[in-house]
């Protein structure tokens, strides 16, 4: 970032709000430099412009921020290749996670008809207005993240029939399952796991080296694992030993 703009950007920080007018003149460069600069900050998300200039941006909720963070490629190759495998007019289950998260958005990319549950309101927000049917578990809106859990959302998942879990994790270990690093959500995961006929997790190879705090499946739980290439070949094979269909997204 040059000069000009660490200037714009610290005016916007302590002001508020700049005009693009006044701060052309006082930075003696033209309107559609300070244009320029304002768009810039707005990729960023650091900023919304506004008619005449810019204000700083709203950071969005705890949670929500997933909406706007930029997929590694890795989770995009992942999320397309877990879209390939789902068959029109199931019923899906989707909980929480970055990668699960692009999985909705290929899965909105594609348009396929799908009825998708799920207790992560980014995962609602991407599939608003696709043809998907989408249903909230319902539940406590946890104040560190927009997803709901608690008693509620357990007991009224008992209520659906679900073909496939899509679920994330944050560690896998051969001998001891897939682990998340959050024991509300290994609760939900788990329960969910019972009332889906597939269970399909995504997950990018270097959860695999990650120790994770709660178990929420065991080896024999899960269907399915969709991963990028860098899985190592000893791994890829225990699993498949042990029974799991690995599809590595190339």
């Amino acid at each position: 970032m040059n000069n000009r703009r660490k200037m714009l950007l610290d005016r916007l920080k302590s002001e508020g709000h700049v005009s693009v007018g006044e701060q052309a003149a006082k930075l003696r460069v033209t309107e559609m430099t300070i244009r320029r600069d304002l768009r810039a900050f707005e990729e960023l998300g650091v900023a919304t412009r506004v008619h005449g200039g810019a204000i700083p941006a709203t950071p969005l909720p705890c949670g929500l921020s997933v909406i706007s963070r930029i997929p590694r490629p890795e989770q995009i190759r992942i999320a397309q290749k877990t879209v390939e495998t789902l068959a029109p007019n199931s019923t899906i289950m989707m909980n929480v996670g970055t990668t699960v998260f692009q999985v909705a958005r290929e899965i909105a990319a594609a348009n396929i008809p799908l009825t998708v549950i799920t207790n992560s309101l980014p995962v609602a927000v991407a599939l608003h207005q696709s043809a998907c049917q989408v249903v909230l578990t319902g539940g406590l809106l946890r104040r560190e993240a927009l997803d709901l859990s608690g008693p509620l959302t357990e007991k009224n998942l008992d209520e659906y029939q679900v073909d496939v879990l899509i679920a994330g994790c944050d560690g896998m270990d051969p001998e001891r399952g897939f682990h998340t690093s959050d024991a509300n959500l290994a609760a939900i995961e788990r329960h969910s796991a019972k009332i889906a006929e597939k269970v399909v997790i995504v997950a990018e190879s270097a959860k695999f080296a990650a120790r994770a705090f709660a178990r929420f499946a065991d080896m024999e739980d899960v269907s399915t694992l969709v991963t990028d290439a860098g899985i190592s070949p000893p791994t890829a094979a225990e699993l498949s030993r042990l029974g799991l269909e690995v599809l590595i997204a190339e």
